[in-house]
This record gives C-alpha cells, sequence and structure tokens, in this order.
C-alpha cells in the first residue's frame, strides 16, 4: 500500500472512530438526560404522594366533627321518635272510653 492510501484510510478510520465517539457521547449525555428527568420526575411522585397524604389527612380531621355531629343528630332523632312513639300510645290509652276498657258495655 503505498504511503498517501496509508495516510487516507488513517484519516477515514480517524473520522469513523471520531464520529463513533461523538455518537456515544451524545447517547450518554441522552442517558443522562433521561436519568436526571426520572430522579426529578420520582422526586415530584413523591412530593404529590406526600401532598395528597397531608390533604387526606386534613379532610379527616375536618370531617371528624361533622360525622360526629351527624352520628348525635341521628341518636337524637331515634329518641324523639321513641318518644313520640311513647306519647302516641298515652294518648291513644287515654282516649280509651271507660267502657270499653272493661270489656264493653254488655260484660256485666
Amino acid at each position: 500500500m503505498t504511503e498517501a492510501k496509508k495516510t487516507d484510510t488513517q484519516a477515514h478510520l480517524m473520522d469513523l472512530g471520531r464520529g463513533l465517539l461523538e455518537q456515544a457521547v451524545a447517547v450518554q449525555r441522552s442517558a443522562l438526560e433521561s436519568s436526571r428527568q426520572l430522579v426529578e420526575g420520582e422526586g415530584v411522585a413523591r412530593s404529590l404522594r406526600e401532598h395528597h397524604e397531608e390533604w387526606l389527612r386534613k379532610s379527616l380531621e375536618a370531617l371528624a366533627p361533622l360525622y360526629a355531629l351527624e352520628q348525635s343528630a341521628r341518636e337524637q332523632v331515634l329518641k324523639a321518635q321513641t318518644r313520640l312513639f311513647e306519647l302516641a300510645d298515652d294518648t291513644l290509652r287515654g282516649l280509651t272510653l271507660p267502657g270499653m276498657a272493661r270489656g264493653g258495655p254488655g260484660s256485666r
């Protein structure tokens, strides 16, 4: 091989090597950027998860008194219904005619 062809071949191989090296560096940079975005994404997801848990805790704390109030209201309604039924029963007993309470007029 002549010296000129040898030099051309070496220059061509050097160009190919440089091109491959540039591609490898670009791939490495892309991989690093993807890794950085992944880490940032995980950080954002973790932050959102923490915020969600905090909002959920605060919501439950805010709703707890309302649930207690609802339970108390249900108990009061049940007591009021029971008392109304007792009053209605007492009223019906009081309205019963005296003769009917003893078996009616022909029971003598």
